[in-house]
């Protein structure tokens, strides 16, 4: 849907010129315009027709603003249905009978909303709006949009959050507390909680009681009971001892049923400090959960639980999530204050860190702990320091960190730990690349020090290895590389010294093909598989030939062509650069007075196409005549009138005057048609603008082509053609600068004026003397030399003059439009997105 409205804008753009002069007064709503385009696009009308009937009805820029503020206040492209009505009364909030149901947006959903959104907003540019002048949003205006849509832009690098500070804002995690477990024993008591005490033995009953606000609650035989401030045990302890005086030799067992709720304060750097009504079960981490987590100014490792004025946790989120210790997490009371400080020190670290990023830490926390946060060293890091860069209050200052000298290094607010990457250097390397049976890089160490050791390691050479001449690559202290040749074949049979190794030394084995230059030859023409194929001694043009495929239907056999280099001696001043030699096939593929003929490197063959070769030359030919399809051309020079003869002549009701033909380009053609609209272009020809088809139509008479076979009017047909006769025709029609463009019956013997006024007459800027005559067949003519109009003929009336150029000031009017045009364009995109 999001395309079709995107299409649907470029419409409206293109028709906007037109509103001023023929928007009339707006009479629809705006939920009717929503409902309106909805409709539309699910009743499959194109976007020109949309656009036109809706600069029709006078839509207009500041109409849309207005739309799209309804639209996001109704809730956006979720809360209409498919008909285009909201699916929710805007005034009650209550929902609709009809239609869908209006669906919760995850934050998934609202990410890939904003993708989308921004994908269209950057690729509408100047290109999509066809030299409109509307440039791409600004980031401002990007932020500005989506914050219109309720989103906000995401960050460039997630890397820059901190550690841990969105648990609490995760919407995957709840922190709920778990209410399905036995109450614990020490969970003390208060108003709200529902007591059930269980006796059985020598009697046995049931008491359910809700503890009421003073504390208490009313026992038979007893009077009220306080238990507020008591925990389960304790309650467990008194009950018992006090029911034993009603329920002697019974059992009794007291239980919690429905909690109480409590209500916390948090305060601080929280997202929205306040007071919270939470679970009886409820911990410190559900009631942060429940203010939105800490903000970006709040601490992490020194979150305070206070309660009675006094302290009695403090809890570091940091052992909760990298060693699991929920120890500090302590169990709520009702009153109870969490407060979130400001954070103390915020640092980051960079680099070949596991998990690189940044961290909060406490003043007392050292390098070694920043490491243990981040996971340790990644694989490729080096180990040896770690490069702390500090804001000193003055300047900048570095520190190289021995690894020793972590645990000692105290980490300050603002430090950035960078952590390099190795050298990429090898410390007992050697490789051996090319002809050997096992290639690659090896370990330097006691059974591999010399040339020969490495290669014997390898496998040894291979059959195809040059051995006179061996490269070996070596780096110099400087790190520049220096070339090495050697003897191989003389160091492996120990006629010359074996030469010593270094580290990273590279010995290159060539062979055979690769001390010379890769040979190959080349076919073309008519073979099935034509191209590039290696060279073998000995290979004649036939076995190329069969190599390749073997010949086509269109080979002849009597002219193979190889061209071959020649090879030019010192001081040869001679002009020829090519040997050519005109070979022929027999029967059985041998070379027909050259048996022995053989190909060098680098030869060319060329198999020509049999000049006697035809492949079927198909014709099309419809309408009115007894046999009409695709026939094939049966001579060269075939005509009209002897494919209606093949076509078994015209039926009864066939109107040849009105026979038209249609005719590929071939390519020589639109090779001058191409040239023609580049030359047009340069002189800023309006015909430049033009989209030309391949096919054209030749203007013939039919009807003459039959009376006098093979004359002037009896044309040559070629492969491609597409002949149409039609049936009777009855009809002429009138277009152009007349009152009322009509179609009308065929008078014999009516001339041109006379088809005109039964069109209304000319109009007032018709150009009288320019008026053409477009007969069935193709042809043309001016009006004035046609003495008798043709059935089926159509009579065009030019209008006169051309539009007059605009001036400057209509110019910067027109680009006036344009900043409003853009206006209505991006408000359509978010508007009708879906």
């Amino acid at each position: 849907m999001a395309k079709s409205f995107k299409s649907l804008l470029v419409a409206l753009l293109a028709f906007a010129p037109l509103a001023g002069a023929h928007a009339q007064s707006a009479t629809m709503t705006d939920d009717q315009v929503i409902q309106y385009v909805v409709q539309q696009k699910n009743a499959g009308r194109s976007n020109t027709d949309i656009a036109l009937e809706l600069q029709r009805r006078g839509i207009s820029p500041t109409r849309l603003q207005r739309i799209k503020a309804q639209w996001e206040k109704q809730g956006g492209p979720e809360a209409f249905g498919k008909d285009g009505r909201p699916l929710t009364d805007p005034t009650t909030g209550k929902r609709l009978r009809q239609g869908e149901g209006v669906k919760q947006r995850t934050k998934k959903q609202d990410d890939l909303r904003r993708e989308d959104l921004v994908g269209t907003l950057d690729t509408w540019g100047t290109d999509s709006l066809d030299g409109m002048g509307l440039q791409k949003l600004s980031a401002e205006d990007e932020e500005l949009m989506l914050a219109q849509q309720g989103m906000k832009p995401k960050k460039d690098d997630e890397k820059t959050k901190v550690f841990g500070r969105d648990i609490f804002s995760n919407e995957l995690l709840t922190f709920e507390p778990n209410m399905n477990v036995a109450t614990p024993a020490n969970y003390r008591l208060g108003a709200g909680d529902d007591v059930y005490i269980d006796v059985w033995g020598a009697s046995q009953a049931t008491i359910q009681q809700t503890i009421s606000a003073d504390g208490t609650i009313q026992v038979e035989g007893l009077g009220p009971v306080s238990l507020a401030g008591m925990t389960v045990a304790s309650a467990q302890a008194y009950l018992s001892r006090e029911l034993k005086q009603i329920y002697e030799s019974s059992s009794i067992k007291v239980t919690v049923g429905q909690t109480k709720t409590i209500a916390v304060n948090v305060a601080g750097e929280v997202v929205a400090p306040g007071t919270y009504t939470l679970s009886a079960f409820a911990t410190a981490f559900h009631a942060l959960y429940a203010a939105g987590g800490v903000s970006e100014l709040g601490t992490l490792r020194d979150i305070k639980v206070y309660r009675d004025n006094r302290a009695v946790a403090t809890i570091d989120v940091y052992d909760y999530i990298l060693n699991g210790q929920l120890a500090t997490d302590v169990r709520l009371e009702a009153g109870d204050l969490i407060y979130v400080g400001p954070y103390a020190s915020i640092v980051d670290i960079t680099g070949k860190a596991k998990r690189p990023m940044k961290y909060e830490m406490k003043p007392t926390e050292s390098l070694q702990t920043l490491m243990t946060f981040a996971g340790g060293y990644a694989a490729d890091a080096y180990r040896g320091s770690v490069r702390v860069v500090r804001k000193t209050g003055r300047d900048y200052a570095v520190h190289t960190v021995e690894e020793f000298d972590f645990s000692q290094f105290r980490m300050a607010d603002g430090d950035s730990a960078s952590i390099d990457s190795i050298l990429p250097r090898y410390s007992n390397m050697v490789e051996v690349r090319g002809a050997v049976a096992r290639p690659g890089m090896f370990q330097m160490d006691g059974k591999i020090q010399t040339i020969r050791q490495l290669v014997e390691h390898a496998g040894g050479p291979t059959n195809e290895a040059f051995l006179a001449r061996t490269l070996v690559h070596r780096r110099r202290a400087d790190r520049s590389l220096e070339a090495v040749s050697i003897d191989l074949g003389a160091i492996m049979n120990g006629t010359a010294a074996d030469m010593a190794l270094r580290n990273e030394d590279v010995v290159h084995v060539f062979s055979l093909e690769e001390a010379q230059q890769e040979r190959t030859i080349t076919i073309h023409g008519e073979v099935l598989y034509p191209g590039v194929y290696d060279y073998a001694v000995g290979l004649s043009p036939a076995d190329l030939i069969l190599q390749a495929g073997g010949l086509t239907d269109a080979a002849s056999r009597m002219r193979i062509d190889v061209a071959r280099r020649r090879t030019r001696s010192a001081g040869d001043d001679s002009k020829i650069i090519t040997e050519n030699f005109a070979l022929s096939l027999t029967e059985d593929f041998a070379i027909e007075g050259n048996a022995d003929f053989a190909l060098m490197p680098f030869d060319e063959v060329y198999v020509r196409r049999s000049p006697d070769y035809y492949a079927q030359r198909n014709i099309l030919v419809e309408g009115e005549v007894r046999y009409e399809g695709t026939h094939a051309l049966t001579r060269k020079d075939e005509r009209l009138s002897d494919l209606i003869a093949r076509a078994g002549g015209f039926t009864d009701e066939a109107f040849p005057q009105g026979a038209r033909l249609e005719r590929q380009m071939t390519d020589d053609e639109i090779a001058r048609r191409t040239a023609t609209m580049k030359l047009a272009q340069a002189s800023g020809d309006s015909i430049a603008q033009l989209d030309i088809s391949t096919t054209y139509t030749v203007g013939i008479q039919l009807d003459r082509a039959m009376a006098e076979p093979g004359g002037q009017y009896d044309i040559v047909l070629r492969e491609g053609d597409r002949l149409v006769v039609p049936g009777t025709q009855t009809t002429v029609k009138i277009n152009g600068a007349v009152m009322m463009p009509n179609t009308v019956s065929w008078q014999r013997g009516m001339n041109v004026s006379e088809y005109v006024a039964q069109a209304g007459g000319y109009a007032r800027e018709a150009q009288k003397k320019r008026a053409i005559v477009i007969n069935i067949n193709g042809t043309v003519a001016r009006a004035k030399d046609v003495k008798e109009i043709q059935p089926g003929a159509e009579i065009i009336v030019p209008f006169k003059g051309e539009r007059n150029r605009m001036s400057a000031a209509e110019i910067g009017v027109i680009g006036t439009s344009s900043a409003s045009l853009a206006t209505m364009v991006a408000t359509l995109v978010s508007l009708f997105k879906k």
